[in-house]
């Protein structure tokens, strides 16, 4: 075979290099280009959001002096056509006027205050006193404090029987249903030991629930003595705390240290303003327990407690009726004889001895604490008669034999004392106005309480 020459090989081996090194520099160069072409159009693109933001900017600061400048024009265009109020010739103060080029109209600038009018005299102490004899006359006179009402109301209950008197301070919290009863002092109680003093308590409870009572410290040898004790009682949800009142009984013990009655007093708190404070003097009277003399063992044996009976009484005077609302009885198995299943409430009225209208309710059952009534008994009675009338309300009870016992009975009248005459007398008063309040039944009762009921709490 023939042999290429070694000349020829030579060439195309040179030819093939450069063509490689030719190609490596024109990719080189390429790439170069395009990243310079980058980077100056990005740079481009900088600079022109630069000028642009300039441009917004001073458009904007054009347009906040274009606004200004309409403004100062604004301003301008009302001109004031004397700058100070002249005087005229007769003294008086003639306003300044600005006028408005535009509407060609004028508005009338009011004068400043002059503060010097009203003051004679030639140093401030004068001119002073001037102004002041403005607001301040002479004839007004002092101010009276007893045409102000004050906020403690004092209130006097009973009769002076030589017993002597405690001092009350009685307080109602509506929101939290609590009555606060303060035993402030006593007063002129009669001497009962060879010294010529007393040894005394005072037990205090809201009727009709007797078995919440509380009980003060003993105060020895003092006809006078400072209790200051707080009593804080509840009234339960759904009950007027007008319809309750107070029952006090004071004690004082001998050289043996029995304790015996000294007196008792009921308040109702009918007569309490429980927007404030109620100030409260009792006067206090003999106890219905005394059993001092025969008469007394047979007075209170006929009167005795045969439980209680909440009423409710209104007389409307449009109507003329005296409407007596039987609500419920408490604890009126004390009074009965025997074990009795119903009872039912009578009510008469009675004028100058004679018995004018009777009412009955229906017989209801009798509870272990409370017999529920509700119901209303209306009575047709001329409103200048009212006062002079007597009210006669019993609770009996049915027997099919023979004829009804009476478990016990509550009497209103002009005559009555105590928690009856409170209620009578400002139904009698006040017309239009119900009144319901708890009283206690007086008859004869066959199931006495046990004597330790009746005594003051042990002291601590």
């Amino acid at each position: 075979m023939p042999r290429i020459p070694s000349g020829h090989r030579h060439d195309s081996n040179t030819e093939d290099s450069f063509l490689g090194l030719t190609g490596g520099l024109l990719i080189l160069l390429v790439t170069s280009s395009v990243l310079f072409l980058g980077a100056l159009c990005k740079y481009l693109r900088k600079l022109c959001r630069k000028l642009k933001g300039k441009e917004l900017w001073k458009r904007g600061s054009k347009k906040r002096q274009s606004k200004r400048g309409e403004k100062s024009k604004r301003s301008s265009s009302i001109r004031r056509s004397s700058s100070r109020a002249s005087r005229t010739k007769e003294g008086l103060i003639v306003s300044p006027e600005f006028s408005i080029p535009s509407s060609r109209s004028t508005v009338t600038q009011q004068p400043a205050p002059d503060l010097s009018q009203g003051r004679t005299g030639r140093s401030n102490e004068e001119k002073r006193l001037s102004i002041m004899s403005l607001y301040l006359n002479e004839e007004m006179g002092e101010l009276n404090p007893e045409l102000y009402d004050h906020t403690e109301r004092e209130v006097r209950i009973g009769k002076d029987k030589n017993l002597g008197q405690l001092n009350l301070n009685i307080r109602y919290n509506d929101k939290n249903r609590n009555l606060s009863v303060t035993l402030v002092s006593g007063k002129d109680f009669p001497p009962r030991d060879y010294s010529g003093s007393i040894d005394t308590c005072v037990t205090v409870c809201v009727l009709p629930h007797r078995e919440r009572r509380k009980q003060s410290a003993i105060h020895r040898r003092s006809m006078s003595p400072p209790y200051n004790e707080n009593f804080v009682f509840n009234i339960q949800v759904g009950e007027d705390a007008h319809s309750h009142s107070l029952l006090l009984v004071t004690y004082f013990y001998d050289n043996l240290s029995n304790s015996h009655v000294l007196g008792e007093s009921q308040v109702p708190l009918i007569y309490c303003d429980f927007s404030g404070a109620t100030n409260i003097w009792c006067y206090l009277e003999e106890s219905s327990d005394s059993d001092t003399s025969i008469v007394g063992a047979l007075q209170s044996f006929a009167n005795a407690e045969c439980g209680e009976l909440l009423l409710s009484l209104c007389y409307v005077t449009k109507d003329q009726t005296l409407t007596v609302a039987i609500m419920k009885g408490m604890n009126l198995t004390e009074g009965l004889l025997s074990c009795v299943e119903k009872v039912y409430t009578k009510a008469t009225l009675h004028h100058d001895g004679q018995k004018l209208l009777k009412r009955k309710t229906g017989l209801q059952e009798v509870g272990e604490t409370y017999t529920v009534f509700n119901e209303a008994l209306l009575f047709r009675v001329p409103e200048d008669k009212l006062p002079f009338c007597t009210l006669k309300i019993s609770v009996n009870y049915y027997n099919v034999v023979g004829k009804s016992a009476t478990v016990g009975e509550v009497i209103f009248s002009v005559e009555s004392t105590g928690l009856e005459e409170a209620h009578w007398d400002t139904v009698t008063s006040k017309h239009d106005r119900a009144v319901s309040m708890w009283h206690t039944l007086r008859g004869f009762k066959f199931i006495e309480t046990l004597k330790d009921d009746r005594q003051p709490l042990s002291p601590n």
